[in-house]
């Protein structure tokens, strides 16, 4: 698992414009200091879902599947 890439996300949407279901939205609205805690103190399965969650939107947006080894 990429945890660099993760923390990123925290911050903000590799796309232009985030979509309405994002779980990243809630957290992105917190302030900094929340967001590097609750980053912190995520457990790792914590981390894959979220991951997970990310991964499924760059499929649907960019219409291909992502595999394993490429994130």
């Amino acid at each position: 698992m990429n945890e660099d890439f993760l923390y990123g996300l925290l911050f903000s949407c590799p796309f232009d414009e985030r979509l309405d279901n994002c779980p990243f939205t809630n957290i992105r609205r917190k302030t900094i200091f929340y967001r590097v805690e609750f980053f912190m103190l995520m457990s790792k399965e914590n981390k894959e879902k979220y991951i997970r969650a990310h991964k499924k939107c760059l499929e649907l947006r960019e219409n291909k599947p992502i595999g394993p080894g490429q994130y």
